[in-house]
């Protein structure tokens, strides 16, 4: 009975994280272009991989990998907030702004391991979230980086044919 009463606060514990995230992140990612497309992606993993587990029975383990993709969620967030304020920032003091931010991060992803660890999440699977959601911010900055790729060439071939037709 008190293992079921665990797993019942875990569950309260982790749907408040959950609430708590898009309570805030919501109003912050309206501003930022390839963010919303990263957290739909890792979002959708987060979600089908737990789905996944949970059809095969491990629910434990799925919330343990959705606390994990919500960590990397949080933290790419985090660096998109950032990265906005650093742009308006001088060279030195944006530099300072992102060194200081990524430490911070790293302390805050250590945090939550360790919430993770005390509210009984297995570290394998939230480790196995963080992986999926880091590399989905991989991915979607490569789909990115190749859409700015396609809109040069496009605005390059435009402006390289300005004629009438034949000569």
């Amino acid at each position: 009975m008190a293992l079921k009463c665990a797993s019942l606060r875990t569950r309260g514990r982790i749907a408040l994280v959950i609430h708590l995230y898009v309570y805030w992140g919501v109003k912050a990612l309206e501003n930022m272009t390839a963010l919303p497309r990263i957290v739909r992606m890792q979002v959708v993993a987060g979600v089908l991989g737990s789905l996944a587990l949970i059809v095969f029975g491990y629910v434990d383990y799925a919330y343990a990998y959705l606390f994990g993709v919500l960590l990397m969620t949080a933290n790419a967030w985090w660096l998109a907030r950032r990265l906005n304020k650093a742009l308006v920032m001088s060279a030195e003091a944006g530099q300072r702004s992102l060194y200081a931010g990524a430490a911070l991060r790293f302390v805050a992803l250590i945090a939550g391991l360790l919430l993770g660890h005390f509210i009984g999440l297995h570290l394998m699977l939230v480790a196995a979230g963080i992986f999926v959601a880091q590399a989905l911010i991989y991915v979607g900055a490569l789909l990115e980086l190749k859409k700015e790729q396609d809109d040069q060439e496009s605005s390059a071939i435009k402006n390289e044919y300005k004629g009438d037709g034949f000569g």
